[in-house]
């Protein structure tokens, strides 16, 4: 799928992914825990196509998942 995406898709993946992961981080401040969970996982799942964010995507997002279930069980299936 990766290969058929015009330059234009990546970019707008690129910055939806990154808003995305804000959106979560700010979500989960907020204690809005079910609602984190969506913008986060977006995130993990486009983050390959982010440059650069090879460690963000492999590290911190995980991490900050595992985080949310604590709050939010359905966070900890997301990870498996």
């Amino acid at each position: 799928m990766n290969a058929t995406l015009s330059e234009n898709d990546r970019l707008e993946i690129t910055q939806k992914a990154k808003k995305a992961f804000e959106r979560g981080r700010k979500l989960y401040a907020e204690k809005k825990y079910a609602e984190a969970l969506e913008p986060y996982l977006y995130a993990f799942d486009n983050g390959h196509l982010v440059p650069g964010w090879e460690g963000v995507r492999l590290s911190y997002i995980p991490a900050e998942i595992a985080q949310l279930a604590e709050h939010h069980p359905p966070a900890r299936e997301a990870l498996q």
